[in-house]
C-alpha cells in the first residue's frame, strides 16, 4: 500500500480550525458553492503539503470575466465577446442597446444567436437566444436536473438585471464539449456529449501533447 487518502469530513472542514484538520504530505482541493476555500488557503500555509491544484487561482476561476482574461493571456482562442458590467460606478461599461436579432454590448454588435453567460462562473443558467428566422425565443441551460440540462423559453428579450458576457454561438453539430486535464501527463481528453435531445452517448477523444 504505497498512498493512503485521507478524506477531510465536512464537519471538520467547515466547523473545525485548520490547525486540528488531518495531516497529509500532498492537498487535492475544489472549490464548490458552500466550501470554505480561505481555510483551506491557511491550512496549505500552515502545514506547507504539496498542492496539486492551485488554490489561489481557484478565486480567479469563480469568476468568468477573470477565466476569459487568463485564456487571452495564455493565446488561447475564444468566441468574439463582449462584458455587461452592470456597476453603477462604471456606467461605461453598461450600455445595452436591444433590437429584435442583435444585442449591442458596449458598442460589440452580436446577431443572434448569441450566448449570454452570467459573469459569476457559479451560475450555470446560460442562455442561447435565436433569430426570428428560426422561430426566436431562447435556449435555457442550466446544471442538470435528472436527465435535462436545458429548455426551450419564448422569451426572446436578455436578461435586464446581472453583468453577463455576451458572445457569439459557436454550432458544434447538436453537442457539447468537456475537456478534462488528467494530472501532470498532459493527456487531455475531451468528451463529446449530444444534448438533451439527442441519444445520450459519450465519445471520448485523447490527444497526447
Amino acid at each position: 500500500k504505497y498512498i493512503t487518502v485521507v478524506v477531510f469530513e465536512e464537519e471538520v472542514i467547515l466547523n473545525e480550525p485548520v490547525e486540528n484538520w488531518p495531516l497529509c504530505d500532498c492537498l487535492i482541493s475544489f472549490h464548490s458553492k458552500g466550501f470554505p476555500l480561505d481555510k483551506a488557503v491557511a491550512y496549505a500555509k500552515l502545514r506547507n503539503p504539496f498542492v496539486i491544484n492551485d488554490l489561489n487561482m481557484q478565486y480567479l476561476i469563480q469568476d468568468r470575466r477573470e477565466v476569459y482574461s487568463i485564456l487571452q493571456a495564455e493565446g488561447i482562442l475564444l468566441p468574439r465577446y463582449a462584458i455587461l458590467n452592470r456597476d453603477p460606478n462604471n456606467p461605461k461599461e453598461c450600455n445595452l442597446i436591444e433590437g429584435e436579432d442583435h444585442v449591442e454590448v458596449n458598442g460589440e454588435v452580436f446577431q443572434k444567436p448569441f450566448v449570454e453567460k452570467p459573469v459569476s462562473a457559479e451560475d450555470h443558467n446560460v442562455y442561447i437566444y435565436y433569430p426570428t428566422s428560426a422561430g426566436g425565443g431562447s435556449q435555457r441551460l442550466f446544471r442538470k436536473i435528472g436527465s435535462r440540462s436545458s429548455v426551450y423559453s419564448p422569451e426572446s428579450n436578455v436578461r435586464k438585471t446581472g453583468s453577463y458576457i455576451y458572445e457569439e454561438f459557436m454550432p458544434t453539430d447538436g453537442t457539447d464539449v468537456k475537456g478534462f486535464l488528467m494530472f501532470c501527463t498532459i493527456n487531455i481528453f475531451s468528451s463529446l456529449k449530444p444534448m438533451d435531445s439527442f441519444l445520450r452517448v459519450v465519445f471520448l477523444n485523447a490527444l497526447n501533447m
